[in-house]
């Protein structure tokens, strides 16, 4: 699978930057981006209950790096399966950096321009 690149825009600063989602079950191709979002799975309760937050794309390649591979296409990773279960317990462990809701908030693709806002 090839995760989509999002683009979204800091709250306080209006910077656009790029995020593409990653769950802990998913072996799949990721883009050079400026954040993941991952999604964290918690059993409690007999209820499902998913966390959701940021880490920086250098956070990604440092912690989860030994796990990666270079793909074909630009400077994508992809994570095999054999691999993704065997970073599994990191993944669970790692903290998030941001959360996403406060931080920012999603940029549809018609307001992007490759101008630098006046303020």
């Amino acid at each position: 699978m090839v995760q989509k690149i999002l683009f979204f825009k800091e709250r306080l600063d209006k910077k656009v930057f790029t995020i593409c989602r990653w769950s802990e079950d998913t072996s799949c191709i990721i883009p050079e981006v400026d954040f993941l979002l991952l999604t964290k799975v918690k059993f409690n309760n007999h209820s499902i209950h998913f966390e959701e937050g940021l880490i920086s794309y250098s956070t990604y390649i440092s912690k989860f790096g030994e796990y990666l591979e270079p793909f074909a296409f630009g400077n994508c990773k992809i994570i095999h399966p054999q691999n993704l279960e065997k970073s599994l317990s990191m993944f669970k462990e790692v903290r998030f950096e941001q959360g996403l809701k406060s931080f920012a908030s999603s940029l549809p693709l018609d307001q992007l321009v490759n101008t630098k806002p006046s303020l």
